[in-house]
């Protein structure tokens, strides 16, 4: 009896520790698949330069939001926490006639793939946000980049509150 109690203890305890040694490993991959899908939406672009232009000050038509922007050059930095840490990118920009007329992301990052994910992110924002008024040129993936857009948007915000009429 005293066998018999061992072996059914140690028999049922096995599919218990299997069990859990599946959990484990399904945690273990689903906590890599985040880090990769947060490495691949951040690690495709980086800030550089992509356009820049002089200003003028003439009055910017009616956006979406119903403000006025004047038209000028403006510029301002965003912020963005990513796998990397504390990130910031600067954004300079043109309205002419209400519009971002031309565009220039400067990269802010600290760390090596942030860098990488900014310099693409400033390669190719220009085709999303140009001709676009400033409450349209709301971007969230650009390049594969996600974690740059929230601090290009914020960049945007802070020059919209800066550029209304």
């Amino acid at each position: 009896m005293t066998v018999h109690h061992r072996t059914g203890s140690r028999t049922s305890s096995r599919p218990v520790l299997r069990n859990t040694a599946m959990l484990s490993a399904s945690a273990a991959i689903a906590l890599m698949a985040a880090g990769c899908a947060t490495a691949a939406s951040e690690g495709t672009k980086n800030n550089t330069d992509t356009k820049s232009s002089a200003s003028s000050s003439t009055a910017g038509s009616s956006t979406a939001t119903g403000a006025e922007y004047e038209d000028g050059t403006y510029s301002a930095d965003g912020e963005y926490t990513s796998p990397g840490g504390q990130q910031s990118v600067s954004v300079e920009l043109t309205l002419k006639d209400g519009a971002i007329s031309d565009i220039t992301v400067t990269p802010g990052a600290v760390d090596s793939q942030s860098q990488r994910f900014q310099k693409d992110f400033a390669e190719n924002v220009a085709d999303q946000v140009v001709g676009k008024s400033l409450d349209e040129a709301d971007v969230s993936v650009v390049a594969s980049s996600s974690l740059t857009s929230e601090g290009f948007n914020e960049a945007l915000a802070k020059i919209a509150e800066e550029a209304v009429a």
